[in-house]
């Protein structure tokens, strides 16, 4: 499971999340044993693109998702 967040981690740190505008936040389930992957979009073909784009794994649960609002500059 780490080795998974960590892909995805470096993947947005090395792109950006501008380039992956779907995505809105990763993190590891350790009591379900499974990386949980927000998107705005989690249709099976936006998790499909995820997939071929970033990692492919079993131990991914897609979750749907609202993009973050940083408050401080509201």
């Amino acid at each position: 499971m780490e080795d998974i967040n960590t892909k995805i981690n470096s993947y947005f740190s090395n792109n950006g999340v501008k380039d992956y505008e779907n995505y809105v936040f990763n993190y590891i389930d350790e009591e379900n044993n499974i990386v949980v992957v927000g998107l705005l979009d989690d249709s099976p073909k936006e998790q499909e693109k995820f997939k071929q784009t970033i990692i492919n794994s079993n131990l991914i649960k897609f979750v749907k998702s609202n993009k973050f609002v940083n408050e401080d500059k509201n």
